[in-house]
């Protein structure tokens, strides 16, 4: 099993790869992450998910629609814990 990166979404969806990580300024969020969802791709999307919480939740109703996996990934490099 392994991995294979891209730059852009569409030689990802290429390369036939089935999840995406969308970690693109948080304005770009909602449109990347669609884009992926709408090309059948599962995604792991970068904290906040969304500019609001109507945005956020539209995310979540298409990736149940679509029948994908839409998760969010809490970064925590500033945590006191880690340093």
């Amino acid at each position: 099993m392994g991995f294979q990166a891209a730059t852009d979404l569409h030689t990802a969806v290429d390369l036939g790869v089935n999840a995406a990580i969308v970690a693109t300024d948080t304005s770009r969020h909602v449109k990347d992450c669609k884009l992926a969802l709408h090309s059948g791709l599962d995604v792991l999307v970068e904290k906040p998910i969304a500019t609001d919480s109507y945005e956020a939740l539209g995310l979540v109703t298409l990736a149940k629609n679509l029948n994908r996996r839409l998760y969010v990934a809490c970064v925590l490099r500033f945590s006191e814990s880690l340093n």
